[in-house]
């Protein structure tokens, strides 16, 4: 009858027989080490699998990294958006103010209108003094029109070109904040969304993984590894 220790040797000698993974690729192998005094059996450990799980962990916080920088440089835009968002709020400022001394040019034109009707009702009174008089008015009245005239069509360029500029500058600040929101919303969710499913199918094959070992045997096991070996 063999002896504990020859019958463990022709177990061994057995399991060398086994290409193992580091004659294959270095993914997955098996350790054989002495077997146990009591057990004739050797203890099998797997050690390729933790090397794939610390691979596939760092690969995951490599990735919250990443969405931790871009998260930084997000916060750095939005800042300037909202500096953007003050200099708006400072163009409206700037609009109101403008509203404002448009009215006010829009009562001196009254009142320049007022005198305009005065100036002819005086015209009128001139005319049936003298004709001189109504020469002289005349002339006067001319050189107002002309005046006027100017003034307004002056006043008018400014105000346009001022309502131009405003608007463009209105519009690109809305553009640059929606642009810049969209984007970067967008860009953060992709990046959440992929970074927790990698999570969860990284969680649920260790779960099964787990499972499927404590519920093996050693021979089990063995035979599973022997597969994971051979797989084409």
């Amino acid at each position: 009858m063999d002896s504990p220790r020859s019958s463990m040797s022709s177990h061994q000698s057995h399991y060398e027989q086994i290409p193992t993974a580091s004659t294959r690729s270095s993914a997955a192998f098996t350790e054989f080490s002495d077997p146990d005094p009591i057990s004739p059996h050797p203890t099998i450990r797997i050690t390729g699998y933790e090397t794939r799980l610390d691979d596939a962990v760092m690969r995951t916080r490599n990735t919250f990294d990443n969405i931790l920088v871009e998260n930084s440089k997000l916060s750095k835009k939005l800042d300037k958006i909202d500096q953007s968002l003050h200099e708006f709020q400072d163009v409206r400022q700037t609009v109101t103010e403008l509203s404002s001394k448009v009215d006010d040019l829009d009562g001196t034109l009254k009142t320049l209108t007022a005198a305009i009707a005065g100036l002819e009702r005086a015209t009128q009174r001139a005319t049936d003094d003298s004709q001189a008089s109504f020469i002289k008015l005349e002339q006067k009245m001319v050189t107002l029109d002309v005046t006027y005239d100017d003034a307004v069509t002056t006043l008018t360029e400014k105000i346009d070109d001022a309502v131009t500029t405003l608007t463009g500058r209105i519009d690109g600040l809305e553009m640059v904040v929606h642009d810049g929101f969209v984007t970067k919303g967008i860009a953060i969710a992709e990046a959440a969304a992929t970074a927790g499913q990698a999570e969860i199918r990284l969680n649920h094959r260790l779960d099964i993984v787990i499972a499927s070992l404590s519920s093996m045997s050693s021979i089990e096991v063995q035979s599973w590894v022997f597969q994971l070996n051979f797989r084409p």
